[in-house]
């Protein structure tokens, strides 16, 4: 049995023209240090997409870890998410303070789905 881990290339957002759309288009909700923007989509799965600028986060290595937190939080919490598809974009709106622990990010992460009407 083949186990499920990571996103493939189809449960990511990649193109710019959809960052833009669910950023133009869509609801935006914010919450500590995240920008979430959430927008109905007509396929079939939910994606995600991650904005991290190297101005928020300096060390390659510390918006990395942000990304794979993120990412993590959206595979494990799939099954919680309404009926109805969603493109999700994920960015900073301000600089992290400090490192930031998967629990923190996955309960910001979940705040603010909840608040989208995404998670149930």
């Amino acid at each position: 049995m083949k186990m499920d881990r990571g996103l493939s290339g189809k449960d990511r957002i990649l193109k710019n023209v959809d960052y833009r759309r669910v950023l133009k288009g869509g609801r935006t909700y914010r919450e500590g240090v995240f920008v979430v923007g959430v927008y109905k989509s007509a396929l079939k799965r939910h994606r995600l997409g991650i904005s991290i600028s190297a101005k928020r986060v300096r060390l390659a290595t510390r918006r990395n870890r942000l990304r794979r937190l993120i990412k993590e939080s959206f595979r494990i919490n799939k099954i919680y998410y309404k009926k109805g598809y969603y493109d999700i974009v994920v960015a900073l709106a301000k600089t992290p303070d400090a490192k930031l622990s998967f629990q923190a990010v996955n309960g910001i992460m979940g705040s603010l789905l909840k608040k989208a009407g995404v998670m149930e």
